[in-house]
């Protein structure tokens, strides 16, 4: 490969790296018994209070995320009054400002014999989304664990792109749960 071409393919790959960056957040009640968990359900929507409309494409396809995801680490969905904990989502965007600093090129400046290099300042905003999944136990419906996913989100995309989008969001997310430092 010429030099060139190994420049653009490094740089090609660090910008789609950063673009797919997750970044997630946990916190959960260390005192609870997590090992004892193995059935789950949806928090019942009289008991909902949270933000997103239940009828939408994006609600289907967190829940279905969300399913897989469980399914996958071994957890069965029951009716609620059969579950060990009750899990719940809301979602958010904010807009976020990205500011890099760029050395656009050495010469000559106002003053006589004075050189150096100038730089510029590119601002650039974008909308950053959020999915935060609780973990709440049934009967006294006390929030014991929760992951918050934060992510760029793209300007476009297709349906089968969002749902992949929000696959790698609920995975990332609930690779975590439950917490490693209370599981024997």
């Amino acid at each position: 490969m010429k030099p060139i071409q190994t420049f653009m393919f490094l740089l090609l790959s660090l910008v789609l790296v950063a673009c797919s960056s997750i970044k997630v957040d946990r916190d959960f009640d260390p005192g609870y018994q997590y090992t004892s968990l193995s059935r789950y359900a949806w928090l019942p929507q009289a008991d909902n209070k949270g933000d997103y409309d239940k009828d939408s494409l994006q609600d289907r396809r967190i829940r279905a995320a969300v399913d897989h995801t469980l399914a996958a680490q071994g957890y069965e969905q029951v009716s609620p009054d059969e579950a060990d904990f009750l899990i719940h989502y809301f979602t958010g965007s904010k807009t976020r400002r990205d500011e890099t600093h760029v050395t656009v090129g050495m010469g000559y400046h106002t003053l006589p014999w004075t050189m150096g290099a100038r730089t510029e300042t590119r601002v650039r905003d974008y909308e950053e989304g959020q999915l935060t999944l609780d973990i709440i136990e049934p009967s006294s419906r006390q929030l014991i664990w929760r992951g918050v996913a934060k992510r760029r989100l793209p300007e476009k995309s297709s349906p089968e792109k969002r749902t992949a989008f929000i696959q790698e969001a609920v995975q990332e997310t609930l690779k975590a749960f439950p917490p490693d430092s209370v599981v024997n």
